[in-house]
Order: structure tokens, then sequence, then C-alpha cells
């Protein structure tokens, strides 16, 4: 099973994300844009939160509903691999046929549970895991405070680059989540360097608008975003 379609990863999610609850599974809009394809085509997808169980059922249901791509996170920022997010993707692939199937890791930075001591570790434990199961899982890597980022944006950027390296060198292919707040504060207003790297921006805008436009603002070398993550 394959998380981007084609060879050399050049699929794009656009569209408008929503985050779910706590025992809650919402829908985020998508458009997928590719260079093979000119048109961007509207699409639904499900955002599928790192304690949650989702059965191949309710996968098949939401997928009935308009669902085509499920994304899972398979890392968190306490330090461990997310077991229910290989198996959220598991049942999303026997449950229905998904577009694509997506990941996030939220790096650990400091007192990590696996006593992990780099994000670069982190990645290739992921990876590992996925190589297990999966072909070609696209990876997104959430910037969030609950990560432990240094008071030190020069050791931030150090530590990201390090990240998107290592996972664009895998799979030739990283996306960001991320908003201007937490990017700005974390790796400073004139970082752009990761944007070379993850071409791909989900940017978190939690303002009930199913657009791309409102309310954004350039930041970190993303002068537009592909995708939008909603509150839920």
């Amino acid at each position: 099973m394959t998380g981007w379609q084609g060879n050399d990863r050049i699929s794009a999610r656009i569209g408008t994300l929503t985050r779910p609850g706590k025992d809650q599974v919402y829908f985020f809009i998508f458009a997928f844009l590719t260079s093979l394809v000119s048109s961007a085509l509207a699409g639904l997808a499900i955002d599928i939160g790192g304690g949650q169980d989702v059965t191949s059922q309710q996968f098949a249901c939401l997928h009935d509903q308009g669902a085509q791509i499920a994304i899972t996170q398979l890392y968190n920022s306490s330090g461990s691999l997310v077991e229910k997010g290989v198996t959220n993707i598991l049942n999303a692939y026997t449950g229905a046929f998904f577009d694509g199937f997506n990941v996030y890791i939220t790096p650990c930075l400091a007192n990590c549970a696996d006593k992990s001591t780099s994000g670069v570790a982190q990645v290739e434990a992921v990876i590992n895991r996925l190589n297990q199961e999966f072909q070609d899982v696209f990876i997104w890597i959430q910037i969030d405070k609950s990560s432990g980022w240094s008071s030190n944006q020069q050791t931030n950027q150090q530590s990201i680059m390090a990240i998107l390296n290592a996972v664009n060198s895998t799979n030739g292919a990283v996306g960001i989540i991320a908003n201007y707040n937490t990017w700005t504060t974390y790796f400073g207003s004139s970082f752009t360097s990761a944007s070379t790297i993850a071409q791909y921006l989900l940017w978190v805008n939690w303002n009930g608008k199913q657009d791309l436009t409102t309310g954004w603002v350039p930041f970190g070398g993303w002068t537009v975003t592909q995708s939008r993550l909603e509150a839920g």
C-alpha cells in the first residue's frame, strides 16, 4: 500500500483539515494536486489521533461518506511509537480503497519515554516500523509546544533540519504541520531553510473557514499552503 501515488511522490494534499477530538472522528477537506494532472480534485480525508481506535467497518463508513485519505499519528511528543497508528492504517487499508495513507511524527526533544536522544533516531524508528507493514507512506512532522523545543532558536533549527533530512533521504518527500506563531517562536521569523526540504505545509489555523486564504500570512519560506488544519 502506498501513501503518495507514483514513484516520484509529487502529489500534494491541499485543503482544510479538522483534527478529531478525544472521542470523535472528523473530516478534513482536501484537494489533490499533482504535476501529472493539471487540475485539482476536491475530496475528503480523515485525521485519526494517536489515542483513537477506528475499525475497518468505521473506515468503510467514512469512505462511503467521501473520505479519500487517512492520516494518523505514529510517534508522540512523550517519546513513544504509537502502535494504534499502525493498526489504524491497516484497518483503513482493509476497510476501504483510500487514495492515500499518511502518518505524522510529533518529535520528542526532552525526557523521552523511549530514551531517544535525537529526532533523527525517532524518524528512524518510525520508518523501520512502517517498513514492516507498508511502502511509501508519506510522513508529516508536527511542530507543537508539547515536544519540548529549546529556548535557543538556533538549536531548534539544527534539530528540525536533521529531522527533515532524515525523512527526506528515505522517503524523498516530507511535510510540516505548523502555524505562524509556533514556527516563528521556535525557529525565528527569518528561518526558511526547512521549507526547501519540506515543500508541503499543513497550516494550523482554526478559523472555521473552508479555504486556504483567510488569515494566511506567509512564514518559514512557505508563500502558500497546501492544506489547513481545522479544530474539531
